[in-house]
């Protein structure tokens, strides 16, 4: 479904620059409004496929969301690790216990993940399907 997904991305984004050539090429230059909405079309189709609002149109195939989201916030605690330690490095004081309570976190996330993993959660499935 993901590869379905970008060539649907693709797609949408060269049609769209097409249809601007087109329109600025084979319309005739009389009709200045026809061109402006044929461009605008263009324009439209172009956004469309560069802001992904295909994933829209797709549906979404995750089953495992307890563990994406546990996954979601470990990315969020290694940029508080990260933060901890330039604290750690610029005062030697205080930043040692953030570090400790941040790698704290990051284990018990950890354990998190190998409880959820492989369960997929019945009220998230329900949501996708709606």
């Amino acid at each position: 479904m993901r590869e379905y997904q970008k060539m649907l991305k693709g797609a949408l984004s060269i049609l769209g620059v097409l249809v601007i050539f087109g329109g600025v090429l084979w319309v005739p230059s009389e009709g200045v409004q026809l061109q402006i909405l044929v461009v605008m079309v263009g324009v439209l189709a172009l956004e469309a496929g560069m802001w992904g609002l295909t994933q829209r149109l797709v549906p979404n195939e995750r089953r495992f969301f307890e563990l994406r989201e546990e996954g979601d916030y470990l990315i969020t605690l290694v940029r508080e690790l990260n933060a901890a330690a330039v604290a750690t490095n610029e005062s030697a004081r205080g930043g040692g216990s953030q570090l400790q309570q941040v790698v704290s976190l990051m284990h018990e996330c950890v354990e998190r993940m190998s409880a959820v993993a492989r369960k997929t959660s019945p009220q998230h499935a329900e949501r996708v399907r709606a």
